[in-house]
């Protein structure tokens, strides 16, 4: 379980970070709408992960499937950590 929570920390950071330069990257006009779609393509992505969640329980047990589901969490952290290195941040 530390594990599970030590990846969902680090997913929630880079929602936030991504959330945050998002913000610093479009003007005054465009931030609600920009932020806007942001939102509804998080929740696309989300209903496709339960999607894939459903189809993966019928396949995988419950720990496993969830450890899979953890993958992206780290490689989305060092994207971000990777990008900030690259633009001086």
């Amino acid at each position: 379980m530390v594990l599970v929570a030590a990846a969902f920390g680090v997913l929630q950071w880079a929602v936030v970070a991504a959330d945050a330069r998002l913000q610093e990257s479009v003007g005054d006009r465009a931030g609600a709408t920009v932020t806007s779609m942001a939102g509804v393509g998080s929740e696309a992505v989300s209903v496709l992960v339960f999607a894939g969640c459903a189809l993966g329980s019928t396949r995988m047990a419950p720990g496993p499937l969830v450890a899979s589901a953890a993958v992206p969490c780290p490689v989305v952290a060092l994207a971000v950590w990777w990008e900030d290195r690259r633009r001086g941040r």
